[in-house]
This record gives C-alpha cells, structure tokens and sequence, in this order.
C-alpha cells in the first residue's frame, strides 16, 4: 500500500503544479453552447493521474504496471492533449485508438478469447482473426465510453473509481497482483476528485480532459481483460460487463438514440442522461448521486456474482434488459421532462421581462 499512498501524493502535487501552468500550455477548456462551465478550467486532470501512474510503474516494481500499458497511455495522453487543444476529427481518434489497441493485443497479449457461456451452457470462444476484432471493438469502446460520460464535475472520476475499486476488491480476494496497481490507479482518482468535485465548492476547480478520460478508459480494459481471461480468470466475462456499469449502458442508449434520429453515433450533443437530467431541474450534485446510485447498483451485482458460471446467461440477458428500459426512460420519460422544464423557464423568462418594460 506504500505505492498507492505515495502515487496518491504524488498525483495531488502534479495537479498543483499543472494547474498553475495549464493557462501558458492552452490547456485549458471553454465554456460554449455545449459546454456550459463558467471560466476557463484547467484540462489537467488526466496529464496529472498519468504522470503519477508512470513514475511509480518505474520506481515501484510491486506496482506491477505494464510498461505496454504505460506507452499505449502515453500515446492516448498526448492525442488527448492535441485533441483538447485543436479538436480533431472523430475519424483520427478512432485510428489513433484502433493502433493502441492493436498495440495492447498483441504487445501486451491482452486479448480477449473466451466471455463465457453468455448464451446458454456452452462457452463463447474467439480464436484467431475474431479474438483480435472483438478485443479492438471492446476496447475502443470502452474508451469512448468513459470519454463521453466525462460532462459534469465529479461524475466520471466517480464511476470509474467505484469501478476500479470493485477490480481491486475482486483480485485482492482472488489473490491476484494486479490489485495493487488497481489501487495506485484508485488512489489518483481520489487525488482527482479533491479538485473535480462540487461538494465543498462551488465549481471544480480541474477537468479530466480528453486525455484523462481516454488514458482511464484503456486502463480499465487492460484489467477487464486481465481479469477476465487466461486459465484461472479472477472474475466471469459478464460481471465485468455490470462492473462497467452505467458507462456502458449510457454509450449504447445514446448511440441507438443518434441512430434512430438519423445522426452519426460519434458526434457529441446533449443527449446524455446527465444532460437530461440537468434540462429537467436536477442540480449538478443531485445529477452525480443519482448516476452514482444506479452504477453502484449495477457494480454491486458484479461483484455478487463475479464467480457465479451458472448465472451468466441470467445475468447477460438482464443486462440487456436494463439497458433498453435506460434506454426507454432517457428518451421517453427524461426528455420530455426536460423539454417542459425548458419551456416553463422561457414562459417565466418573458413574463418577468414583460412586467419590467410594462414598469418603465
């Protein structure tokens, strides 16, 4: 625990010192129509966590970081930077990924060859060719997942904290070192959230940024993967699934959603839940414990059943399940809820603005 504690300090004094200089570096984000912070913030929080994570994978062996890890980290931070400060294209992020992880399959042999007996009693194998698609597709997607959950102050360094923990629980139990390095991973998130959260201010006073977001992201497949497969995996394919949680679930309700309306999947707009929930009166708090609560949940049944082979269809199947009712009441309750929000506030707008001409 000695390298957890010290990448913990260590993560908090990065952020310390990339805070004062983010306004020289332009790394600093915005407020515009989709982006509705006030001031510039600090994009520092990702650069943070990962220099904290590289030292102590180079002066603490017991870390037991991977070196591919850290280089495919390195190559996503600096497309993160480049990308908070120029706005690439979607296609160039997604090449950019595509290679890391291809890097991290067959570099780190990180692949994913077998998710268990999701569809019945036999198990669900990937040799070859597939392993090596669905590894890339799985991995992709998890890192834009957490890229596009990362909207409110506190929200994304919240999931993935509780995601990272229950990794942790589930190989300390198992026996298994890579929970200390889960841990080291933990511990600069919680540094993070020192500065990301509203609870004792009023505005995070540092971003994540798209480097943080998608740096995290390849972490958490890397220990998906890790976890998962090989002889004695240290917890089922689909629990993995629910450990992921709520970012999952969002990514593929929001996705469907551009779809139906006709629109590409990887464009960015306000049609996330903690969008919906902000147009619907919820405060930004209020928006991060309601979503907290439901991944909690969701991580909760993860861990319950992260060794149970019996339960895997049950458990995929109630999964999906899930995701369309999220899916149903994003769209059909949430939605609407927000847009007569938005309308009472303009009626109310106008009023006020009547009486004050009507005063003069």
């Amino acid at each position: 625990m000695g390298s957890t504690f010290t990448t913990t300090v260590m993560c908090a004094a990065f952020i310390l010192v990339l805070e004062k200089y983010a306004p020289s570096l332009g790394l600093v984000d915005h407020p515009t129509d989709r982006k509705q912070h006030e001031g510039q913030i600090p994009l520092i929080g990702g650069l943070a966590i990962f220099c904290a994570i590289a030292i102590t994978s180079l002066f603490f062996e017991q870390s037991h970081l991977s070196s591919t890890l850290i280089l495919g980290g390195l190559l996503l931070i600096v497309l993160g930077i480049v990308d908070d400060v120029k706005n690439l294209s979607a296609r160039f992020r997604l090449l950019v990924q595509f290679v890391i992880a291809s890097l991290m399959f067959f570099h780190g042999d990180m692949r994913i060859e077998s998710i268990g007996p999701i569809l019945g009693s036999t198990e669900t194998h990937f040799n070859g060719p597939a392993s090596y698609l669905f590894t890339v597709f799985c991995t992709i997607g998890v890192i834009n997942a957490i890229n596009m959950i990362d909207g409110l102050d506190g929200l994304s360094g919240s999931l993935l904290l509780t995601s990272f923990l229950a990794l942790a629980a589930i190989g300390m139990m198992a026996g298994r070192a890579d929970s200390t390095a889960l841990f080291v991973i933990s511990g600069c998130l919680v540094s993070f959230l020192a500065y990301n959260n509203r609870v004792f201010r009023a505005k995070a006073r540092i971003f994540l940024g798209d480097s943080g977001s998608m740096f995290l992201g390849l972490a958490l497949t890397w220990y998906f993967v890790k976890m998962t497969q090989g002889e004695i995996p240290a917890m089922s394919a689909v629990s993995a699934g629910w450990i992921f949680g709520l970012p999952l679930m969002e990514t593929i309700s929001v996705m469907l959603g551009r779809l139906i309306d006709k629109r590409s999947p990887f464009t960015a707009g306000r049609d996330h839940m903690h969008h919906r929930l902000r147009r619907a009166g919820f405060s930004v708090n209020s928006c991060v414990a309601i979503m907290l609560f439901m991944h909690l949940s969701l991580v909760a049944v993860g861990i319950t059943f992260a060794h149970s082979t019996a339960a895997h269809p049950v458990l995929f199947w109630l999964f999906v399940l899930l995701t369309v009712v999220h899916f149903l009441i994003s769209r059909i309750y949430l939605e609407p809820m927000g847009k007569r929000a938005a309308d009472t506030l303009r009626i109310t707008a106008d009023n006020l603005r009547k009486r004050r001409q009507g005063s003069y």
